[in-house]
């Protein structure tokens, strides 16, 4: 085999394989910013039924 075709082969794998870990990166940021908006969420709901509760509460 030619070096010249060895080395580009190489290059192609490398290329390859750092698409695939940018790839998977977006995917894992993605999922981290999906959980965080839905933590946020789910304490935003949970501070307005309490805020709630306080007020009726004192009512």
């Amino acid at each position: 085999m030619d070096w010249a075709v060895k080395a580009r082969r190489t290059l192609d794998r490398f290329v390859a394989s750092k698409n695939e870990d940018t790839r998977y990166r977006q995917l894992t940021v993605q999922r981290a910013k999906r959980a965080f908006s839905s933590l946020i969420r789910i304490v935003k709901s949970w501070f307005v039924k309490r805020l709630e509760f306080e007020i009726t509460k004192n009512i």
